[in-house]
C-alpha cells in the first residue's frame, strides 16, 4: 500500500498545481482576447470615441469580465461595437456600412494562440505537480 500512498500524495499535489495554474491560464486568455479586440480596433483605424476601444480593457467603462472557474466571457456592453463588427444601415436606411469583424477577428487570432499553447501549459502543470 505503501506505493499506492505515495502516488495518491503526487496526484494530491498535481491537482493543487493544476487547478492554480488554469484559474492563472483562464485570467490570461481573457487579457490575451482584451488585447486582440484593441489591437484590431486600431489595426483597422476604426473609427472610436476611446469608448469603444477602453471597454475592452479589464476594469474599464462598459467592460464585461465574468469569470467561472474555467470559463470566461469577456467583452464590451457599448452598444454600437455590434453593429460595427456585424455592419449596420445608415440614419433612414441609406446605405450600409459593411462589417469590420474586428470582434471576430480578434477571437480567431486567440483562438490559435490558445491552441498551440495549451498543450504545453498543461503538460508544465502536471511536470510542475510532480516536482
Amino acid at each position: 500500500m505503501n506505493g499506492f500512498d505515495e502516488f495518491a500524495k503526487d496526484m494530491d499535489q498535481v491537482l493543487r498545481h493544476f487547478g492554480t495554474d488554469l484559474n492563472e491560464y483562464v485570467d490570461a486568455m481573457g487579457y490575451t482576447f482584451l488585447g486582440e479586440v484593441r489591437r484590431e480596433i486600431l489595426r483597422q483605424q476604426l473609427v472610436d470615441t476611446r469608448l469603444m476601444v477602453n471597454s475592452f480593457q479589464r476594469g474599464g467603462l462598459s467592460n464585461v469580465w465574468d469569470r467561472t472557474k474555467t470559463a470566461i466571457e469577456v467583452g464590451s456592453t457599448v452598444e454600437y461595437v455590434k453593429y460595427v463588427n456585424e455592419g449596420h444601415w445608415t440614419v433612414n436606411n441609406k446605405s450600409f456600412v459593411p462589417p469590420t469583424h474586428f470582434f471576430d477577428n480578434a477571437y480567431r487570432i486567440t483562438e490559435r494562440i490558445l491552441d498551440a499553447d495549451l498543450q504545453k501549459k498543461f503538460d508544465d502543470s502536471i511536470r510542475k505537480g510532480f516536482s
